[in-house]
């Protein structure tokens, strides 16, 4: 495995050498507090700036090894949470979203949208008032449930009262 992110991450250099000094950040620690006792954190792999139809854009960078489908993961609320750090870092909006794939070189960039802020604080609102009200239904009940390691999460109304003890 470390000979093969060694290779992973000497092809970015080799192919991305050119474009280093377009980078605005680097794992740039995100906090977002939202109030009511909700803070969001993490770190936004990179932030670089690139040339679109001539014009300068910025654009939110995140880094995978994994073998997800690029196109399937650039709508990951990970991506949507540092578009509204950077926001909230900086003042100013991202212009793309991109995932990076370290393991092939393909990559997927969307636009960042102007209610996507909005949609997001909301997504977390709903988020932490589900946790407050044990509100946490299965999302799939499909197979890979089974592979999930947070599957123990996931318990049924019936399971969650057995487990907390009536």
């Amino acid at each position: 495995m470390t000979d093969s992110a060694k290779r992973a991450i000497q092809k970015y250099i080799d192919r991305n050498q050119a474009t280093f000094g377009d980078i605005r950040f680097a794992e740039s620690a995100i906090e977002i507090d939202m109030g009511d006792g909700i803070t969001v954190n993490g770190r936004i792999d990179m932030v670089k700036d690139v040339m679109i139809d001539g014009e300068k854009k910025t654009v939110i960078v995140d880094f995978k090894t994994a073998n997800k489908r690029v196109l399937e993961a650039i709508d990951t609320e990970q991506l949507k949470i540092y578009s509204l750090g950077y926001q909230k870092l900086t003042g100013q909006t991202a212009d793309y979203m991109e995932i990076y794939h370290l393991d092939s070189e393909n990559t997927a960039r969307e636009p960042v949208t102007a209610d996507l802020a909005t949609t997001v604080e909301t997504e977390i609102r709903q988020a932490a008032d589900n946790i407050r009200r044990n509100n946490l239904p299965k999302r799939c009940g499909t197979e890979s449930c089974s592979k999930c390691h947070l599957s123990h999460l996931c318990l049924s109304k019936a399971e969650q009262k057995n487990y907390i003890g009536g």
